[in-house]
């Protein structure tokens, strides 16, 4: 960790082409260890204390990946745009499955799990924004792995919510 901070700074020094490709591709990997954090706090009883850690957590590498994306080298921006759309919709899946309190009746529980759906689909829609953004890349030329995966991710969500729609008709 301490080599790629070192490299960041030493890149940012200089400034050429190759010291900016070097300091957005260590940035980028200094982002990652953020990212596993951030993912691995689950959401418990008492949801308000563990929400805020997750949040932190996600706030922090959020603020990675976008040092990372604001060199403005194609294949670490489509890689952390990636991944922060990933984080937001990680965050909203685990609102979604996240503990529920113990004693509450079938109708407590439904309202919970509505508030639950309120709260995790800003995330799915800003994960859907940065996602979008990232496909939207090819029309620029660029069609990386990071934008097929965008393209994925937008297709899935859209299958979910066909789904879930159908689902509600029924």
């Amino acid at each position: 960790k301490r080599w790629l901070e070192e490299l960041v700074v030493a890149a940012d020094a200089t400034g050429s082409e190759r010291s900016r490709l070097l300091a957005a591709r260590a940035s980028l990997e200094l982002a990652r260890p953020l990212d596993q954090l951030a993912r691995s706090i689950s959401l418990a009883i008492p949801l308000d204390r563990s929400l805020a850690a997750k949040k932190a957590a996600m706030e922090a590498s959020l603020s990675a990946y976008a040092r990372a994306a604001g060199y403005g080298i194609a294949e670490v921006t489509t890689a952390a745009d990636f991944a922060t759309a990933d984080l937001y919709r990680d965050l909203a899946r685990a609102l979604l499955a996240s503990e529920r309190p113990t004693g509450l009746s079938a109708e407590e529980l439904e309202q919970y799990d509505l508030l639950l759906e309120e709260q995790a689909y800003p995330f799915e829609e800003k994960a859907i924004g940065v996602h979008e953004r990232n496909a939207g890349r090819a029309r620029e030329g660029i069609y990386d792995q990071w934008v097929r995966d965008s393209y994925a991710a937008l297709a899935e969500q859209a299958d979910l919510r066909l789904h879930a729609k159908q689902r509600r008709l029924a």
